[in-house]
């Protein structure tokens, strides 16, 4: 590889580095511009168009522009070469996007896609579960959502915020069922995780102090 294209390469990182920094910090227009500028590049490779297509998609997604992030999404799913990470990342969140906009059965077919995806990065594969199990709990189907939150919590590398979240829904609905002691031990679980958050701590804690009192 020549200078000038380490150069190019190099630039097209930092390039890709400050559209996701102006995207965390809600500079959608600027994302966007600095996304659209690596997917119009000859030189961009297939990876780097790809994360950038999602990276607008979810720019254009937060500023409600509905028909525009679908279009990112879908053709990055339709670059030929990228990685199988980054293909799970693009379904996740085009299922997200889905979700919000009410085709909520669309999304979980998204969701379902990733979960069946053999060798798809663990963290997302256990978001993917915890929001199909909260589509089968909403509709009535609670083995259905047992059974998906009990395998994003057997995920490794699930994040903590997931699995505190999938315990607490556990919870919810081993109570309904009368399995009042697996209910406290999920709520327990909560409050013993470090990175669980105070609200959900908090939740926990009071959920579980209802059953330890009815006992």
């Amino acid at each position: 590889m020549s200078y000038f294209s380490e150069f190019k390469t190099l630039f097209q990182q930092w390039r890709l580095a400050w559209a996701e920094e102006w995207a965390h910090d809600h500079e959608y227009p600027r994302a966007v511009a600095a996304y659209t500028d690596i997917i119009a590049r000859p030189s961009a490779t297939a990876e780097m168009k790809a994360v950038a297509l999602v990276g607008r998609g979810e720019c254009r997604n937060s500023q409600g522009q509905f028909e525009e992030a679908m279009d990112d999404f879908n053709r990055a799913l339709e670059v030929p070469g990228t990685s199988m990470a980054l293909r799970a990342y693009a379904l996740f969140n085009r299922g997200n996007c889905l979700e919000a906009h009410g085709f909520v059965e669309q999304g979980v077919e998204d969701y379902t896609r990733l979960i069946e995806m053999p060798h798809a990065p663990a963290e997302q594969k256990a978001c993917a579960l915890y929001n199909r199990g909260n589509y089968w709990e909403e509709h009535g189907q609670i083995e259905a959502a047992l059974k998906d939150y009990t395998q994003a919590l057997r995920t490794p590398g699930a994040l903590a915020e997931v699995k505190a979240c999938a315990l607490g829904h556990r919870a919810t609905l081993l109570s309904q069922r009368g399995y009042i002691q697996n209910a406290i031990d999920d709520y327990t679980q909560i409050l013993e995780m470090p990175d669980a958050t105070k609200e959900q701590k908090r939740l926990a804690r009071e959920h579980r102090a209802r059953w330890l009192v009815g006992q």
